[in-house]
């Protein structure tokens, strides 16, 4: 039987007459001990076949985790495979309408200077309109119900993981931790596989059309606007890469404060016993304002390097009057097509403020889908 001092794991002293209280990190310890001491040979064979499983799935395991959005994609979102291809269909018909709108709006504009009837254009445009509204709902439904599908299958898969674990894991990892894995994280995969897999069709497809109907109505026109939102897309990479970072650590740091609290609770009689209440308030508070840097951090990024796509949109927009300005008084496009141009700036704004989101997205969600195969991955 193994023997251990009391003392030696409990050194936080609160007062003259108490020499110790416990701790957490103290009970993890002693569990550990316990565990170590009582092992017998049961416990031995599954050493066993853990190292005869790391041997045969280290290695995949590590390919796997270097992409984790590929192993959900080929190991979750595949199954909805037809619901993802229907409602990528109705986006793009989405997009297609929505960048046709301003094209109609230009040639109402030049019928109304020539003085032409525009009554067809102006019916267009309410079909075309209401026709949006109806695709872009069902385009809604069908991608984002797979994501609700997905977060039950991974709940399900995490919960019979946790299930077939050995103590020996247990041992080696906090209660709070494994909650915020089961809980934050699997509902940020959710949001990466809903919204973050519209965003990235959207996105794609919006970028496409209006890039192809710009330059459709100007070539030079187009590069004018066009530079400074690519050079705004350009400078956000370098904080994204931030963001990934400190997204996995805000995950980490809230399932440290998940269990301080978890385990505050279950030995609230013995914290009061020992009259440490203060020194776990310390504690908690500790773990608190290292989560609240983290999240002021990530908060910084978004509200420094995000919003230079929408203000790449404004410069964009400034080019198009300085540049296509002059073109429409030499005759070189006319002033429908000018109307148009703006007009199809004013649908691609939109899509670049909903990309800085689906960047933090992509990272946040990444970064849960690694701690979260971690799990599934766990001998």
């Amino acid at each position: 039987m193994a023997t251990f001092t009391v003392n030696a794991h409990f050194p936080r002293c609160v007062g003259p007459e108490i020499h110790c209280i416990f701790s957490f990190e103290a009970i993890n310890r002693i569990s550990r001990q316990l565990l170590h001491a009582n092992r017998d040979g049961r416990d031995m064979v599954a050493q066993g076949m853990e190292e005869r499983d790391s041997v045969n799935t280290g290695e995949s395991r590590v390919a796997w985790g270097r992409r984790p959005i590929i192993r959900l994609l080929r190991t979750y979102s595949s199954r909805y495979l037809g619901w993802y291809a229907i409602g990528g269909l109705f986006l793009w018909v989405t997009n297609y309408l929505a960048v046709s709108i301003p094209l109609q709006i230009g040639h109402a504009i030049d019928a109304l200077r020539a003085g032409t009837p525009m009554g067809r254009y102006v019916v267009t445009i309410g079909l075309m309109g209401a026709a949006v509204i109806i695709v872009r709902t069902l385009s809604r439904i069908l991608i984002f119900n797979p994501g609700r599908y997905q977060e039950y299958l991974i709940r399900r898969d995490v919960f019979a993981k946790l299930m077939r674990l050995q103590p020996t894991f247990y041992a080696g990892q906090t209660r709070g931790d494994i909650v915020s894995r089961a809980s934050n994280d699997v509902t940020w995969v959710r949001t990466l596989v809903g919204f973050g897999g519209l965003q990235v069709l959207n996105v794609t497809m919006a970028v496409t059309l209006v890039g192809w109907k710009m330059v459709s109505l100007s070539p030079s026109l187009t590069a004018a606007a066009l530079v400074p939102i690519l050079i705004g897309v350009g400078a956000v990479q370098f904080g994204i890469r931030r963001v990934f970072v400190l997204g996995r650590r805000s995950q980490e740091q809230l399932g440290e404060i998940s269990e301080h609290v978890l385990g505050t609770l279950q030995g609230m009689a013995a914290i009061q016993g020992f009259v440490a209440e203060r020194a776990f308030v310390n504690r908690f508070e500790e773990r608190n304002q290292a989560w609240l840097k983290t999240g002021i951090q990530l908060a910084l990024i978004r509200a420094v390097a995000l919003p230079l796509l929408v203000l790449s949109g404004g410069v964009a927009m400034f080019m198009l009057l300085a540049v296509g300005g002059p073109m429409a008084i030499e005759g070189t496009i006319t002033v429908g097509e000018m109307v148009a141009f703006a007009a199809l700036l004013t649908v691609l704004l939109p899509t670049l403020r909903s990309m800085g989101w689906l960047l933090s997205v992509l990272a946040r969600g990444r970064a849960s889908l690694e701690r979260i195969f971690e799990l599934l991955d766990a001998p």
